[in-house]
């Protein structure tokens, strides 16, 4: 069964959740800076009873909570750590919580995610949405980023570098309302 559920760990949780009935998508956390060739890719799965998403992250067992112990949602997340509010880690996570908190406050300047999850959705065509800041353009983040990351390590040609610029201008961004977006 494994062969058919990728090979990342986001990819394995959120087949996992699906297969006994909780709703999951990969949620792709995506940092500001242009200069940042790292994001992070945790899961965030639809919890009735609540009445919200809560964010999974397969990566290093871990999920965050309030004082009170409620799992939270990457909304709320985002929240606590932009206010400098303590968030607890669950005490199996295998991750340094000073180390941790910092790489995830780093990646949540906006999310994105896909419109319809499923069985091998990065095999084929699919849709992202993108939930941004008001004014962000995706396209010249990507296009900036990419220079960067040439720049670094010189992997592309010049024509293969344009190439791939020309794809990111030409690409459609479906960017989602707060309410879309974690709309189930």
């Amino acid at each position: 069964m494994w062969e058919h559920c990728g090979s990342f760990p986001w990819e394995r949780s959120k087949v996992l959740l699906s297969a006994v009935g909780i709703q999951a998508r990969p949620l792709f956390l995506m940092p500001q800076s242009l200069h940042d060739i790292d994001n992070h890719v945790a899961v965030m799965a639809w919890i009735p009873e609540k009445h919200k998403w809560i964010m999974l992250d397969p990566s290093f067992n871990a999920y965050l909570s309030d004082s009170e112990g409620n799992i939270l949602s990457p909304v709320e997340l985002r929240e606590k750590l932009a206010s400098g509010e303590i968030v607890r880690v669950n005490p199996d996570a295998k991750v340094n919580y000073r180390w941790y908190i910092n790489y995830l406050a780093k990646d949540m300047f906006y999310f994105s995610s896909v419109r319809k999850a499923g069985f091998g959705i990065l095999d084929g065509q699919i849709e992202i949405i993108y939930l941004c800041p008001k004014g962000f353009d995706r396209a010249e983040w990507g296009m900036e980023n990419l220079r960067y990351r040439n720049s670094v390590n010189n992997a592309l040609s010049n024509e293969e570098l344009a190439k791939r610029e020309e794809n990111i201008r030409q690409a459609e961004y479906t960017y989602a309302t707060f309410d879309s977006f974690w709309s189930n």
